[in-house]
């Protein structure tokens, strides 16, 4: 859904096809794009691009004012079940690999890597940056655990978050996640 409220953006596994659709009307707005298979998608800040991941060694960006294809970001560290986040400045992307338990970041201008892949040593869910872009909290799945990444550097910041629920029911396998407003 674009900030805005006037566009939902859905992907459709069946054509890998993302459809775009005006939330007033209700009824599709512009043609079905080829996107490949797609396990995370996120929007940019101003509304201008939606990056979607999957599996595939590269990000499609989406100009959603033109609504076509733009050029990709190559070079991932790997393929798979993929989450995304991007910066409240819209300049820097994060990419999680669930299964292969690695993370990294991109210019979303340049496409370049900014970061090394690091490896988190757990699945991941999907990250979410702070209002002021400082942070990045990363769901360590079967820890139980949020991890507060430094957005800058990719290192963490003090202990892991529980996401153990107050009675105290093991955290083993249990599955952390985050929203931020």
């Amino acid at each position: 859904m674009t900030k805005d409220g006037k566009y939902a953006v859905v992907f459709l596994s069946v054509d890998r096809t993302v459809v775009r659709y005006d939330v007033k009307t209700g009824k599709q707005a512009g043609d079905p794009l080829k996107v490949g298979k797609v396990r995370g998608m996120v929007i940019s800040p101003d509304d201008s691009t939606l990056y979607a991941a999957g599996f595939s060694n590269q990000i499609t960006r989406v100009d959603l004012n033109a609504w076509t294809v733009g050029t990709p970001i190559g070079g991932l560290a790997s393929t798979g079940d993929m989450r995304l986040a991007i910066s409240p400045d819209g300049n820097r992307l994060y990419l999680t690999y669930t299964f292969h338990h690695l993370i990294e970041a991109f210019d979303t201008k340049t496409g370049a890597k900014v970061t090394q892949p690091v490896d988190l040593k757990d699945e991941l869910g999907r990250p979410v940056v702070s209002p002021d872009g400082k942070y990045l909290y990363v769901p360590m799945i079967r820890a139980g655990t949020v991890l507060v990444l430094d957005a800058a550097t990719d290192q963490p910041v003090g202990k892991p978050i529980s996401a153990c629920d107050p009675i105290g029911f093991p955290k083993s396998g249990a599955m952390a996640g985050i929203s931020i407003r």
